[in-house]
């Protein structure tokens, strides 16, 4: 063979690298695992494999097959290929959160005015493709928030006289050690002192803002439609009954209580009280368990993607090291 000869084949070698791309890109829309395969071009040995960066490197590189054709070609192209560990990563995480608001929602199932929860997820895209490229894809997806549902729970009768359901959009005012808090479990009690108190012994504010007295001597109180309690035909106190214009936009602080975030309380006008009664939640069972069992299922799915990535490059990684060698 003479110079010319190996510096066709040289270049026609060159040629079928160059094509690689192409050719991977094709097996990939074909389903194709494009992790640690090796092909044969002629005296050309081809090797790809994914990296942790998410780029797939195509090594191509001379057979040993005899010392005419030895010449020296190494040619290296990066192709972008989504990071399978980094999805099923972020994907087993964005799953776990899932099953814990999941799983606290059934755990709240019999919590007086507990609003059931979801999570939000934002999808983190790579940057806008540019002309001639292909379409940015989501990479990731990344906890964005939490959202609550402010829909009404069912209510119960409990013919308790200080058990109270409320209807429409208001809340319960509580006093806290930070300040005042909402609720709309109003499952009240009298402490010894005869003040209106919450099971865990907050108080429960009037309309002015002050703890409620009730005289325990005075029989059971009653409560009208307005919030106004009354004992021995004469009204001692009001309810204090709050309202905001973004009910979404308060922060949950625990124990069921509410805290606006950077808004002032209105007046509930809209808002009645319903005595002997509870606001049960409102999450709805069958609508989480089918939720918890999707979730475990795609868990599993996300898992075995990524056992099944890591073996692929186990291997990748091992052929690399014995055609090194």
């Amino acid at each position: 063979m003479t110079h010319r000869d190996l510096e066709e084949e040289k270049q026609a070698e060159i040629a079928r690298c160059d094509a690689l791309p192409a050719l991977i890109d094709a097996a990939k829309r074909q389903g194709s695992a494009a992790l640690g395969a090796r092909t044969k071009l002629n005296s050309i040995e081809i090797m790809y494999f994914l990296s942790w960066r998410g780029v797939c490197t195509v090594i191509a590189r001379p057979m040993k097959c005899g010392a005419r054709r030895a010449f020296h070609l190494t040619k290296k192209v990066s192709i972008d290929m989504d990071n399978t560990l980094l999805i099923t990563l972020s994907a087993q995480n964005a799953l776990r959160r899932q099953m814990d608001v999941a799983a606290n929602n059934m755990a709240n199932m019999s919590t007086a005015g507990f609003k059931a929860e979801a999570v939000l997820f934002e999808p983190v895209v790579r940057r806008p493709a540019a002309i001639n490229e292909r379409p940015k894809t989501v990479e990731f997806v990344r906890d964005y928030t939490i959202a609550r549902d402010f829909r009404p729970g069912a209510l119960q009768r409990t013919d308790n006289p200080l058990d109270f359901a409320l209807t429409g959009n208001g809340y319960f005012t509580i006093q806290t050690t930070d300040g005042n808090a909402y609720t709309r479990d109003g499952q009240f009690q009298l402490d010894t002192d005869g003040r209106l108190v919450t099971h865990d012994g907050r108080f429960v504010l009037d309309d002015g803002g002050q703890i409620i007295n009730l005289d325990v001597t005075a029989g059971q109180p009653l409560v009208g439609r307005d919030g106004t309690i009354v004992q021995n035909g004469a009204p001692v106190a009001r309810l204090g009954l709050a309202a905001f214009n973004r009910p979404g936009a308060m922060d949950k602080i625990g124990d069921n209580l509410w805290r606006p975030n950077g808004e002032q309380a209105n007046p509930a006008t809209d808002t009645q009280v319903v005595q002997g009664m509870i606001e049960g939640s409102n999450v709805v069972a069958i609508t989480e368990l089918t939720r918890i069992m999707e979730i475990s299922r795609a868990f599993e799915s996300a898992s075995r993607l990524q056992k099944q990535t890591e073996d692929l490059r186990g291997r990748a990684i091992e052929r690399l090291a014995k055609l090194q060698s």
